[in-house]
């Protein structure tokens, strides 16, 4: 368990403490899903260690459909974990499920949920468990854990890429809220990084996720300042200089209010475009 706070790398502790609970359990594989960055509630495998001889399945259940997770996620949200014995019982009663875990080989398993603020973020699980087959606790501590740490690495990962720790005292006084929006090239995803001040601004939810901001503050943008808006981010681009834009907004305490965000491009590689700038809440209707 030491393995999640003393390891610098977030996903090196993750992986070794997978294997650690791989091998307690005697486990064909172990593994960490969390919500899917590009697809709306869809879940990925992010992380999985395989025993000696065991095949990978990681590249199979990426951006699984909360139709294939139904039952899962039901006891999830209840904190309850899912624990297989055997998969007889499923044939009947949830043949998706069935065809799944028989697809994959799978024949006991258990999982366990990552809960935060009343929401399932993620859950951990074991194939094949050989050892303790009806015990989830040794999970249920590293998902404590790993809640932590996830946490931290939210943080640390959102106060490296906003350097402001200087400033941030003063935005927080000024009520302006500061954010990195990085835009991937790829597959057209878009992440935002917030700051706390920006995070109470827009009364967003704090354990969210950096694709999940992005889509919780452009989501509420008014439909018809949306062609402006998306506008503005392609000035930031092609110009390189700051651009500044009001546009209406909703805020689920405040309803309409006006928002006004300035800001400018500052990296641009193959991968991606990153901008940076200032969010500020005007008044309401």
């Amino acid at each position: 368990m030491n393995a999640l706070s003393v390891c610098a790398d977030y996903a090196e502790a993750v992986n070794r403490v997978l294997a650690l609970m791989g091998d307690f359990y005697q486990a064909d594989r172990a593994y960490l899903f969390e919500p899917s960055a590009t697809c709306p509630n869809c879940w990925t495998n992010t992380y999985e260690w395989c025993a000696v001889n065991v095949s990978p399945q990681k590249q199979k259940l990426q951006q699984v459909g909360p139709h294939q997770l139904g039952r899962w996620l039901t006891l999830f949200d209840q904190d309850q974990s899912v624990i297989l014995f055997g998969l007889d019982s499923l044939r009947a009663v949830s043949p998706q499920e069935w065809a799944d875990l028989t697809d994959q080989d799978i024949q006991r398993l258990i999982a366990v949920p990552l809960r935060a603020n009343g929401k399932t973020v993620g859950f951990l699980g074991v194939d094949n468990p050989r050892y303790c087959i009806h015990d989830d606790s040794q999970i249920r501590v590293l998902a404590g854990f790993l809640l932590t740490r996830m946490n931290q690495e939210r943080n640390e990962r959102r106060y490296r890429m906003l350097m402001q720790e200087s400033n941030q005292d003063l935005l927080r006084s000024l009520k302006v809220g500061y954010w990195t929006l990085e835009m991937h090239k790829k597959d057209g995803r878009r992440e935002m990084i917030v700051d706390p001040t920006m995070q109470e601004l827009l009364a967003m939810p704090e354990f969210f996720s950096p694709c999940e901001s992005y889509h919780f503050w452009a989501s509420r943008v008014k439909n018809t300042a949306q062609p402006a808006v998306e506008q503005a981010l392609g000035q930031m681009i092609e110009t390189g200089q700051l651009v500044q834009i009001e546009f209406p907004w909703e805020h689920d305490r405040q309803g309409e209010i006006q928002l006004r965000l300035s800001g400018m491009m500052m990296e641009e590689t193959p991968s991606l475009t990153r901008l940076n700038g200032y969010c500020r809440l005007l008044s309401g209707r």
